[in-house]
């Protein structure tokens, strides 16, 4: 299951209306930052990502466990 997401900048603002999502304090706009969560999923936004691009991932403690899987919909 995944546990993660890496959004361009642009699709934040449509987090916005999408329901479960729960913005975090944002102190930090330079380069990639934790965004909040959608559902228990961490978002994280990075301008290292194409425009309208994300991937969502799992992070679990095992190295070999560990896999993204990019843009499942492109937005």
């Amino acid at each position: 299951m995944p546990n993660y997401m890496l959004i361009a900048p642009d699709i934040l603002p449509i987090l916005g209306f999408v329901k479960g999502w729960q913005a975090a304090s944002v102190s930090r706009v330079n380069g990639p930052y934790f965004a909040g969560t959608l559902n228990g999923l961490k978002v994280y936004v990075t301008p290292n990502i194409a425009a309208g691009k994300f991937v969502v991932g799992v992070n679990d403690g095992d190295f070999a466990a560990s896999a993204a899987v990019k843009n499942i919909y492109a937005a």
